[in-house]
């Protein structure tokens, strides 16, 4: 890779204007810097964003998945997707088309209807709902508990 680097450093002039490179600050070569960006840029114009999109639309909720999981497996995808200034938009529907639950669905589409929410307003709703489900299994858990243990009890 090192070699591959050093001989397109030593390319001429021309055949750099298909990078449009340019002279740095009166510098007579190129910098590793400037070259290694021209190649991104040039390698990224080959993203399938149609593909990039289906797969990000495709992403729903797995069962027994974490909201803050599904979140992060969004964000990652919708990167590819290159939406611009509408990537929080996609991400905020995306969100709410792929959630597990259905009452949480179902509320926030009732509750946008009305209201647009930003992006962060909905992660936030999702992640109070998420943490309220775990908190409320965990007081029903020692419900269940006491509840036996009273039973046992009762029985002797």
């Amino acid at each position: 890779m090192l070699s591959l680097i050093k001989l397109s450093l030593q390319i001429e002039k021309k055949e750099l204007r298909a990078f449009d490179l340019k002279p740095n600050d009166g510098c007579e070569g190129r910098t590793l810097q400037q070259l290694l960006q021209e190649f991104h840029k040039y390698f990224l114009d080959y993203q399938n964003e149609i593909f990039a999109s289906f797969k990000f639309l495709e992403i729903k909720q797995e069962l027994g998945e974490k909201f803050t999981d599904y979140y992060s497996r969004l964000r990652y995808a919708v990167v590819e997707c290159n939406y611009g200034e509408s990537q929080g938009r996609m991400l905020r529907d995306n969100i709410i088309q792929g959630l597990l639950e259905k009452a949480l669905q179902e509320r926030m589409i009732k509750e946008t209807s009305k209201k647009a929410k930003t992006l962060q307003e909905v992660v936030s709703e999702c992640k109070t709902a998420a943490n309220s489900r775990v908190q409320a299994s965990v007081m029903n858990e020692t419900l269940l508990v006491k509840a036996l243990k009273i039973f046992k009890n009762y029985g002797n």
